[in-house]
Formats: C-alpha cells, structure tokens, sequence
C-alpha cells in the first residue's frame, strides 16, 4: 500500500504548520522524485532557520542575563562612589574639628594648669580644715575630669597613623598604671606572665589606661579590685581585664561613639580604644558574669 503524502512528511521538521506546508507541496508534484528533494531541501533550510532562530534567542537570554548583571554592579559602584565621597567630606569635616579642638583644648588646659597650681598651694596652707580639705579635693576631681574630657575628645579626633615597635605588654600595662590616679580602696592585680607584640607604646597604654579608670569608676568609693590577665593561646594574645564593679549595661552599645551611662563622660573612650586596637589588628569585646574588656592582638 502506497503511503501517502502526510506520513511521509509528519516527521520532517517538527513543527506541524511547516509539515502541513510540505503536505500541500506534495500534492502539487507529480514527480516523486522531485518532489522527495524539494522536501528536504526546504525541510534542511527550515531546521537551520529554527536552529539560527534558537541561537539567537540563547544569545539573546544570556546576554539579558549580563546585561542585568553590569545594571546591578553600575548601580553598586554608584553607592559605593557616593558612600566613599561622604566618608571624604566627613573625614575632612573631622581633620577640622580636630584642628579647632587641639586649639580649644590648648586654651582650656593653661588656666586649668593656674588653677590646679592655685588649690595646690591651698591644699598645703591648711592641711587640718576637713571641710577645706573636701573643697580642694572637689576641685582635683573637677580638674581632672575637664581634663579627660579633654584627652577623650582629642584621642578620638586626632590622627591615627601607629608608631610600631616591639613593646612588652606587661611594661605597657604598667606605664598605664603609674599614670593613673588608684584609689587607696582599690587593688590592681597584674599578670605575672608577659607577652611581647608589635605595637604603638603610647596608645596601647592609653587604651590601658582608659579601661582602668573605667574599671575605677564602675567600682566608686567602695573597696574592690582589677584584674589583668595576660595569656598567649598560639594564635593571638588576649588582654582581660576584669573589675568587681556592678555589671555593664548596654553591652551592644558600649562602643558608639557618644554613647555613655557616665553623667560627665563623654562617650568618646571606648570608641577610642576600639579603633586603636582595630588598627593594630586586634578586637576588643566586653562581657558579664564576671565583667570584663577582652582584648586580643596578633603574635609578631
């Protein structure tokens, strides 16, 4: 039985309208031969137009798809210009209070020194008065909180290039100490172990010393202690320093800039200390149950 034109070309190209076409032609030929050529001549040219056309629409889909991605990195690299040109302007705006701040602070500390000369001289003229005596030391700690304030602001303002050298931890800390005033009810314990790292002296110790009077002040008038602990554990060396003072509030808030529970402090300490340790490579994090400042710094 002879098959008709249909079979013959329902398998041709796939697609039924083009099948239907070559249908059509079939019944147009008389000439089998021809005819069978004919088909697949067109039918070889239709398949590669539908491969061309698939390409192109592949061609087309992949290079959306980049097209979205190149949208998406330009429009990252614009918030990213403008978050990096905000950064200049504030860092401009902070070199300029800075400046204004080494000079305000340099017209405060000269009367501050006169006067600190002036309750001196004071002190020592009447030695027995308690009542003088409470005044005069008012005024010390008066004195000395203005200047803080004073060295907080300016620590955090100023320029924050490192001087490296190899420095011994234990002398840091102990510098530190020596140049705070410690109550005679406070005890300040210092690890007996000590670890050597490559680090700026001056603002180690003043990291140091900021966090023990931090400790002093959390502990008040009551007697109690500070711990420092200094440990080595073949990655980093870590720095603790535990107080008995009552815990800290605020632990995820400790760190911000302006942020303090003081009544005269001015939140400028920690964030201080947090940055100088960061530019050395290091962390600083604080915790309760016990309360205390971990610091870690990487080995030479």
């Amino acid at each position: 039985m002879k098959n008709s034109p249909s079979s013959n070309t329902s398998s041709l190209t796939g697609n039924q309208e083009i099948d239907l076409l070559l249908t059509n032609l079939s019944n147009t030929f008389n000439n089998s031969e021809e005819l069978e050529n004919l088909k697949h001549l067109f039918a070889s040219e239709i398949k590669n137009h539908l491969q061309v056309k698939l390409m192109n629409k592949k061609l087309f889909n992949m290079y959306s798809s980049k097209l979205d991605e190149i949208e998406q990195l330009n429009s990252n690299l614009s918030v990213e210009i403008e978050k990096k040109v905000k950064e200049l302007i504030i860092a401009e705006k902070f070199s300029n209070i800075g400046k204004l701040t080494s000079v305000l602070a340099h017209d405060i500390r000269n009367p501050l020194a006169v006067l600190q000369a002036i309750v001196t001289n004071l002190e020592m003229k009447d030695k027995d008065d308690k009542k003088y005596a409470s005044e005069v030391k008012r005024l010390y700690a008066t004195i000395d909180r203005i200047n803080e304030q004073i060295t907080d602001t300016l620590n955090y303002l100023k320029d924050t290039e490192l001087v490296l050298n190899t420095i011994s931890l234990q002398t840091c800390i102990n510098e530190a100490i020596s140049i705070v005033k410690i109550p005679e009810e406070i005890r300040v314990k210092v690890s007996q172990n000590d670890e050597t790292i490559n680090g700026d002296f001056h603002k180690l110790e003043m990291v140091f010393s900021n966090l023990i009077k931090n400790s002093i002040d959390s502990i008040g008038d009551k007697s109690g202690e500070i711990s420092i602990d200094i440990s080595n554990d073949e990655t980093d060396i870590s720095v603790i320093i535990y107080d008995s003072g009552p815990a800290l509030s605020d632990l995820n808030k400790i760190f911000e800039p302006l942020f303090t529970t003081k009544t005269t402090g001015t939140g400028l300490g920690l964030p201080s200390c947090k940055s100088i340790i960061e530019l050395h490579g290091g962390t600083i994090t604080a915790s309760n149950d016990p309360k205390k400042f971990i610091i870690t710094l990487p080995q030479i």
